[in-house]
């Protein structure tokens, strides 16, 4: 779906995601290293389809170990390849998992935030016992000795406190339609992306601080969301005339701009 026909249909597209960190030459470094990404901009901005992915100066990590914020995952083509490079070099794998149709694994980066790189797959060829031997860390994948190639945005993840107040805020302030919804996490679909919201029981100790990732929301009426967000009891901050930033319920920072 086009910008043009999600401004129509008034659904909000993701238009980029902003991840804060400590040295930007560091992590420049280190998505060129490991993913081949290069960006000779001064805020390197990497073109994940229709989705931007920014690197932010002035992290201050906020020390909670915990999945929080928002979590933005990328495309890879070999689940076994990536994890087999990751795992050659020592690079955090904080989750990984295989379920029918769709191959997870969650990186940090060099300042410890969270990402997250899908395969999707044929859900016709899973197989449980090759789930079994990832659980019980008995599978073992051959390093192929090259980058990963991320070929795209895939989702978004966004942790939220209180599922029924968050989806209540993403879906009826924010505009995004339902998907569906099962125990614990609910799919809303922004005009170019899935956007998923997964209940934890824990907030991150450093709201207020620049860190993790950010999501940025184009929508076709600023006004009048401003509008649904200030009767909504959510504060808004005005960063330019076609742009505002608020936070959710868990107060994690939402960006927004007039497409």
């Amino acid at each position: 779906m086009t910008m043009q026909t999600a401004a129509s249909e008034n659904v909000p597209v993701l238009l980029a995601v902003q991840t804060y960190v400590r040295d930007i030459e560091q992590a420049r470094a280190f998505w060129r290293e490991h993913c081949g990404l290069v960006s000779d901009e001064e805020v390197p901005v990497y073109r994940m389809g229709d989705v931007e992915w920014r690197l932010l100066a002035g992290a201050q990590p906020c020390g909670t170990a915990r999945p929080h914020g928002v979590l933005p995952a990328f495309l890879i083509d070999d689940f076994g390849a990536a994890r087999g490079y990751l795992q050659a070099r020592g690079i955090p794998l904080v989750f990984e998992e295989m379920i029918p149709g769709l191959n997870v694994l969650v990186l940090l980066d060099s300042d410890g935030t969270p990402i997250a790189l899908h395969q999707p797959t044929d859900p016709s060829t899973w197989k449980l016992s090759e789930r079994k031997l990832l659980r019980t860390r008995r599978r073992q994948d051959t390093d192929p000795g090259r980058p990963i190639t991320l070929h795209g945005f895939a989702e978004l993840t966004v942790y939220v406190g209180d599922i029924t107040a968050g989806t209540r805020f993403y879906r009826e302030i924010v505009g995004l339609p339902l998907g569906y919804s099962v125990f614990g996490h609910v799919h809303l679909l922004a005009a170019n992306t899935a956007v998923v919201l997964r209940q934890v029981n824990w907030r991150c100790r450093g709201l207020g601080r620049p860190h993790a990732t950010e999501a940025v929301f184009g929508v076709s009426d600023l006004d009048g969301l401003a509008r649904r967000l200030q009767q909504g009891g959510y504060p808004i901050q005005r960063t330019g005339p076609d742009r505002l930033t608020s936070s959710d319920p868990d107060g994690w920072p939402v960006h927004f701009r007039q497409l």
